[in-house]
């Protein structure tokens, strides 16, 4: 145990990626039990939570047709058109030779099931398409692995790309400047 309070916070600083200023309001607030709330934090939850488009379709009949597909959920015991799906994992995920870093958001995204976008990436190593890389949050810690749908030449040319801002007079003449002459790289998926 660390009896310096400044370098356990340091180290907490380092190992759970939060402000110092969150990290020292824990320890106030929750004291020897800080390190295992941040970590619950960093877990994900045992259930996943759904609504039901109830003008579609009910709750019940949601729930039917993904225990079809082998998905083993549940009606919301207080909330009629919530649907309960059980989390499988985490599973480990495997360090690959290549690897692209991206940003917060893109991270909670992917974490969420999205594609990666252009917009989101951070850093690369040197890839070509079709080749599988390991998704990286920005603090190192393992995402995903994905698929490279462009290789690195070109993602980098991407990533150097600047967008011309338009001011045009008219919503017409803005979509016609767009359809003819804009390029948006945020198209371009990884």
């Amino acid at each position: 145990m660390i009896n310096n309070p400044d370098k356990k916070i340091l180290k907490l600083i380092k190992e759970f990626n939060y402000p110092k200023s969150i990290i020292k309001r824990f320890l106030e607030r929750y004291k020897r039990r800080t390190v295992k709330i941040l970590k619950a934090l960093m877990s994900p939850s045992e259930i996943y939570t759904i609504r039901t488009n109830t003008i579609k379709n009910t709750a019940e009949n949601l729930i039917i047709k993904l225990k079809k597909i082998g998905i083993k959920a549940k009606q919301h015991k207080t909330i009629s058109e919530a649907v309960i799906l059980p989390i499988k994992g985490p599973d480990k995920i495997p360090i690959l030779e290549k690897k692209v870093i991206i940003d917060k958001f893109a991270s909670e995204s992917v974490l969420s099931g999205s594609d990666l976008y252009v917009p989101g990436i951070q850093k690369f190593d040197k890839f070509e398409q079709g080749e599988k890389v390991t998704i990286l949050s920005e603090t190192q810690i393992p995402i995903a692995i994905g698929l490279a749908m462009i290789g690195y030449k070109e993602l980098k040319e991407i990533k150097n790309f600047e967008i011309e801002v338009c001011i045009a007079n008219s919503i017409n003449e803005a979509s016609n400047h767009i359809k003819n002459q804009c390029f948006c790289p945020s198209h371009q998926w990884l």
